[in-house]
């Protein structure tokens, strides 16, 4: 099942509770982004698991094995990501955000939950590319990447001139390496 929230209607607000996605599987599609959700509005998830979804591509880039946030707030409330890949079949592609894929013009706020077992080139758990991450609870654990890779937790770059924002507070904690 891949979840296209806002694809049609960019102020799109959807509320999903108490739902498990698994299986979402994109290879090589034009978009190649998001093998479980690809989210462009207001997204919150309440209780939910996202896991065993895979992003793959041959060429190009692949981003959010699990979710791919393109724009708009994404809202995780005691929910878990895991199991989710962004790969590439060949060596001409590079893999970002195994369980979770934030861009430069969104913002992905974990209050609580977990994000593990996830993998990528970088940022096997989360990769933020000048959005912004607030996480104020839960846990991101046992994610990995693949040769070459970085941040097997979290991966934070810059794009262009945007500074991202990754924010932890509260009993949020990241029990792996990350780059920034």
């Amino acid at each position: 099942l891949l979840v296209k929230i806002g694809e049609w209607f960019e102020s799109a607000n959807v509320t999903l509770k108490n739902l498990t996605l698994t299986g979402g599987y994109l290879k090589n599609d034009e978009n190649k982004n998001g093998g479980g959700i690809y989210s462009k509005g207001i997204c919150n998830l309440n209780s939910c698991t996202i896991s065993g979804n895979t992003a793959k591509a041959s060429d190009g880039s692949v981003k959010g094995g699990g979710v791919y946030i393109e724009s708009g707030s994404f809202t995780m409330e005691d929910c878990t990501i895991s199991g989710n890949t962004a790969g590439s079949e060949t060596d001409n592609a590079n893999a970002y955000g195994g369980g979770v894929y934030i861009n430069n013009s969104s913002t992905f706020t974990m209050t609580s939950g977990v994000i593990s077992e996830n993998s990528a080139k970088y940022g096997g758990g989360v990769y933020v590319y000048g959005g912004k991450f607030i996480m104020n609870g839960g846990s991101i654990s046992n994610n990995t990447v693949t040769e070459n890779g970085k941040g097997k937790g979290v991966h934070v770059v810059k794009f262009n001139d945007i500074v991202p924002l990754f924010e932890i507070s509260g009993d949020a904690s990241i029990t792996e390496d990350n780059d920034v």
